[in-house]
C-alpha cells in the first residue's frame, strides 16, 4: 500500500469516528483510549509528529490534520457535541480539560497565529508573488474553518450538573478577539487573491499619481478645502478615527500609505501580540480550564462594523490611487466580501466628495462624478457629511435625493438646518416647513418632559429664524408665503419673536408683517396691538396704506371696549380702567387704535389691558385662553347649575328655555351684567370722565358699586357668561342711559352699540 493510500485510510478513519468517542478505550488492547490509537497512526504515515506531551498535544494535533485536510467540521462537531454536553465529565483534571471548550479555543489561537505568519510572508513578497494562488485557497479555507468554529466559542454553553470539573465553564463566553482576529485573516486572504489576480497597477505604489509625495501634497489640500468649507473633516478622518477605536494603531493609518501590501497589513493583519495571548505551552493542570479567563463576547455588529471600516479605507484607496476602475472595485467587492453595491459605491462616493476639496478642475470633476453617483447609494445609510458638502458646494439636486433617502427622526439641530437649507434652496416651502415640524416635534418626544417645552422652543427659535431669513432675502412674495404657514404653538412664539426683533431693529418689512401675521388668523386685537406698536401713525408706503386699510375693516367688527384697549406691560394678567386712580399709568401703554383714527371708540371707557408681556394681555395674545382657564377655575365650586349656566352649552340653554318666566324674573330685578361681569354705574359715576378706580366685576354692596372694575372679579362673575359676549356702556352723562339700554338690547357676540 502506498504512503498515499494509507495516509487516506487514516484520514477516513477520522472521519468515521465520532468526537464523543475519543476519550473512550479503543479496541486494540493496552487500554489506550481511542485519540490515542488514531494519533499513533496518523504519526505512522507521517500525518502528525510522533512526539506528543500529553492528550491535550494529541487532540491538537489531531485537529490540525482534520484542518488541513479539509475535516475541519471535525473540531466544530467537537465543540458542539462534547464541549457543549454538560452531562460529559471527569474527576481527571486532564480529561476535565478535553472536555472543556478552552482547550478548543486555545487550539484556535495556535492556529490563527500560524495563518497569520503564512499571510504575513506572502504580503512581504508583494501582491503580483506568482506560484501561491493554489496556496492561497487552501489557506482561505483554513480560514473560513477556523472562523466557523470561533464563532461557535461565541456561543455561551451550558453550566455543569454538579461543581466536578464540568468542561462547560471555561466556553461560557470566549473572548471576541479570537473571532475578530479570523475574520480580519479571512478578509486579508480575500484581498490577497482578489487583488493578486487584478494587480495590473499595483506594482506601481503611488498609482495615478507620479510620486507618493505628490499624493500627500494633494491629501493635505483636501484636508485644507474640508477646514475651510466647514463640513467636518474629511471622510478619510473618518474612516481613521473608526479603526483607531477598533485598535488599528494610528501609525500605521498615515495615508497614503507607502504600498498596497502595507495597507493591507496595517488594516488586516492584526500585532503579533494581539488576540488571545494565552500561551500554547500553557498545558492543562488541576483546574486549568479557569487558567485563562474568556472575556466577555463582544456584539457581533461590532465586529462587523469594524470590518466594513476596513472595507470602506480599502475602497477609498483602490480609487484614489486609480489601481481599480470603480466598476472593478464594485465587483471585486461583492464578489469577494458579499458588500453590496450600494454600499461600495457609498465608499467610492465619500472619496469622490473628498477630491472635490482640492478646488481645482479635477475637483470639479470629481464634484460631478459624485453627484452622479447618488442615485446608486442608499442614503439613508450614508453620513450627514455627505450632504453638508453637496449643499455645501452647491449640488443642491444631489443634497436634495439624499435628504429624502434618510428617516426624518433626527433631533440634532445642526442637520436640520441643513435639512431646512436644502429644501428652501430647492424652493421646496412646504416640504421644508414639514420637516421643522417633524423636526420638533421629535425633539419633544425624546427630550425629558420637564426640558422639553424648553428645547423645543430653542430649536424653533433657531429654525424658523433661518426660514424667515431665507424668506425675507429672497422676495415679498416668500415672506407672504411663509407667513400663511400653519405655525403651531412653539413654531408660533418664534415667529413673532423674530418679527418683533426685526420690527423693533426697524425694519418697516417686518414691522408690516407682524400685524398682517395675525391679521391673516383672525386675531384682529394682536394684530391691532402689533401695528400700534411698530408702524408709523401716518402711512410711508402704499404697503401701508393697504395694510391700514385691511385694519381699519377688520377694527369696525370688534366690539367697543376691545377698540378702546390701552395695552400695558404688568405683573400679571388683567383688564384695568384706566383712570386718574391709576397715576396716569396707562400713558405709557399702547392705545390699540393709536394708528386707526377712521374706527370710532364708541365713548366706551379706556381700558388698561395689564399682563406679563405686551403680547399677553387680556384679548391680546393668548390670554384670553387664560381668562377663560382662570373662569374655569373660578366656577368649579359653584353649583353644577350655575357651571353649566357659564359655560354657555347646550344643557344650559335648555335649562333656560325651560326656566322662561323665571329667567324674565331675574331680568327684571337685576341689571344685565356688561363687559367682564360689571353692571351700569350709578349716579355717583355719571360726572367723571372715568369710571372708578374700583376692580369691575367684584360683588356690588350698593348701587353706587355697580360700575366698578375689577379683573379678577371679572373672572369669577363672568362664569355665568362669556367674556366676549358682554360689553360695557359709554362714558360721561350717558353712561347710566346706556347701561340701561344694555338691559333691553343685550346680544350673544356682539357690541350693544350697533
Amino acid at each position: 500500500m502506498t504512503s498515499h493510500a494509507r495516509q487516506q485510510e487514516v484520514l477516513d478513519a477520522l472521519a468515521d469516528t465520532s468526537p464523543r468517542a475519543y476519550l473512550q478505550r479503543g479496541g486494540g488492547g493496552g487500554g489506550a483510549t481511542v485519540l490515542r490509537e488514531l494519533h499513533e497512526q496518523a504519526a505512522e504515515v507521517g500525518l502528525a509528529a510522533a512526539a506528543a506531551a500529553d492528550d491535550i498535544a494529541r487532540l491538537h494535533a489531531m485537529f490540525d490534520v482534520a484542518l488541513d485536510h479539509g475535516l475541519g467540521g471535525l473540531v466544530h462537531d467537537y465543540l458542539a457535541e462534547v464541549c457543549c454536553d454538560r452531562t460529559l465529565n471527569s474527576s481527571d483534571p486532564v480529561e476535565a480539560f478535553l472536555l472543556d471548550a478552552e482547550c478548543v479555543r486555545r487550539w484556535v489561537v495556535k492556529a490563527l497565529a500560524v495563518s497569520r505568519g503564512r499571510l504575513a510572508g506572502w504580503l512581504a513578497r508583494g501582491l503580483s508573488a506568482p506560484g501561491r494562488t493554489g496556496l492561497l485557497s487552501k489557506e482561505l479555507g483554513r480560514l473560513q474553518m477556523l472562523q466557523l468554529v470561533a464563532e461557535g466559542l461565541q456561543q455561551p454553553a451550558a453550566p455543569p450538573t454538579d461543581g466536578g470539573g464540568g468542561g462547560a465553564t471555561g466556553a461560557a463566553g470566549a473572548a471576541a478577539a479570537e473571532l475578530s482576529e479570523a475574520r480580519r485573516l479571512v478578509a486579508c486572504a480575500r484581498a490577497l487573491s482578489w487583488l493578486g489576480g487584478a494587480a495590473r497597477g499595483l506594482d506601481r505604489p503611488a498609482g495615478r499619481f507620479s510620486s507618493e509625495q505628490e499624493w500627500r501634497s494633494v491629501a493635505a489640500k483636501r484636508r485644507e478645502g474640508a477646514t475651510a468649507a466647514g463640513v467636518g473633516g474629511l471622510f478619510l478622518a473618518d474612516f481613521s478615527a473608526e479603526l483607531a477605536r477598533q485598535g488599528v494603531p494610528e501609525a500605521s493609518l498615515a495615508y497614503p500609505p507607502p504600498s498596497p501590501d502595507r495597507l493591507l497589513a496595517a488594516l488586516l493583519l492584526a500585532p503579533a501580540g494581539s488576540g488571545s495571548t494565552a500561551p500554547a505551552a500553557a498545558a492543562a493542570k488541576p483546574g486549568g480550564k479557569a487558567a485563562v479567563p474568556a472575556p466577555a463576547p463582544a456584539p457581533a455588529t461590532s465586529l462587523a462594523a469594524g470590518l466594513d471600516a476596513r472595507m470602506a479605507l480599502l475602497a477609498y484607496y483602490l480609487a484614489d490611487g486609480g489601481f481599480l476602475p470603480h466598476a472593478e472595485i464594485v465587483q471585486g467587492l461583492g464578489t469577494h466580501y458579499n458588500v453590496t453595491p450600494a454600499a461600495a459605491h457609498a465608499w467610492l462616493l465619500q472619496q469622490l466628495l473628498d477630491d472635490s476639496h482640492t478646488g481645482d478642475a479635477a475637483g470639479a470633476q470629481s464634484l460631478a462624478r459624485a453627484a452622479e453617483l447618488v442615485p446608486a447609494v442608499d442614503g439613508a445609510r450614508m453620513p450627514h457629511k455627505a450632504l453638508q458638502v453637496f449643499a455645501a458646494r452647491g449640488q443642491l439636486d444631489a443634497a436634495l435625493a439624499l435628504l429624502r433617502q434618510r428617516p426624518e427622526s433626527s433631533v440634532k439641530l445642526d442637520q436640520a438646518a441643513v435639512a431646512l437649507s436644502v429644501r428652501l434652496q430647492n424652493g421646496l416651502l412646504g416640504e421644508a416647513f414639514m420637516g421643522l415640524h417633524r423636526h420638533l416635534a421629535a425633539v419633544t418626544a425624546v427630550a425629558p418632559p420637564a426640558a422639553a417645552p424648553e428645547l423645543a422652543a430653542r430649536h424653533a427659535r433657531l429654525l424658523v429664524g433661518q426660514l424667515l431669513r431665507f424668506a425675507a432675502t429672497t422676495s415679498p412674495s416668500a415672506v407672504h408665503a411663509v407667513i400663511r404657514l400653519p405655525f403651531g404653538g412653539v413654531e408660533e412664539e418664534a415667529v413673532v419673536e423674530w418679527l418683533e426683533g426685526q420690527a423693533g431693529g426697524g425694519r418697516m418689512e417686518a414691522a408690516l408683517m407682524l400685524p398682517l401675521y395675525f391679521l391673516l388668523r383672525g386675531r384682529t386685537p394682536e394684530a391691532l396691538h402689533a401695528y400700534a406698536r411698530h408702524c408709523p401713525r401716518t402711512p410711508a408706503t402704499q404697503q401701508q396704506l393697504e395694510l391700514q386699510a385691511l385694519l381699519t375693516e377688520a377694527a369696525r367688527m370688534l366690539p367697543a371696549p376691545q377698540r378702546a384697549l390701552v395695552v400695558q406691560r404688568g405683573a400679571a394678567p388683567a383688564l384695568l380702567p384706566a383712570g386718574a386712580a391709576w397715576g396716569g399709568e396707562e400713558s405709557g401703554g399702547v392705545p390699540l387704535m393709536a394708528g386707526i383714527h377712521a374706527v370710532a371708540t364708541d365713548a366706551a371707557p379706556a381700558l388698561l389691558s395689564v399682563g406679563p408681556s405686551p403680547a399677553q394681555a387680556p384679548l391680546v395674545g393668548s390670554v384670553p385662553v387664560l381668562l377663560e382657564q382662570q373662569r374655569r377655575e373660578a366656577a368649579a365650586g359653584v353649583a353644577a347649575a350655575d357651571a353649566e349656566g357659564g359655560s354657555g352649552g347646550k344643557a344650559a340653554q335648555q335649562q333656560q328655555q325651560q326656566q322662561q318666566p323665571m329667567a324674565r324674573s331675574q331680568q327684571q330685578q337685576q341689571p344685565a351684567p356688561m363687559l367682564f361681569g360689571q353692571s351700569a354705574p350709578a349716579g355717583g359715576a355719571r360726572g367723571g370722565g372715568a369710571p372708578a378706580a374700583r376692580p369691575f366685576g367684584a360683588p356690588a354692596a350698593s348701587a353706587s358699586d355697580e360700575g366698578m372694575l375689577d379683573a379678577a372679579g371679572a373672572a369669577a362673575v363672568g362664569s355665568s357668561q362669556h367674556e366676549f359676549d358682554r360689553v360695557v356702556g359709554g362714558a360721561g352723562g350717558a353712561f347710566a342711559s346706556a347701561g340701561a339700554k344694555v338691559k333691553a338690547k343685550r346680544r350673544w357676540g356682539g357690541s350693544a352699540y350697533l
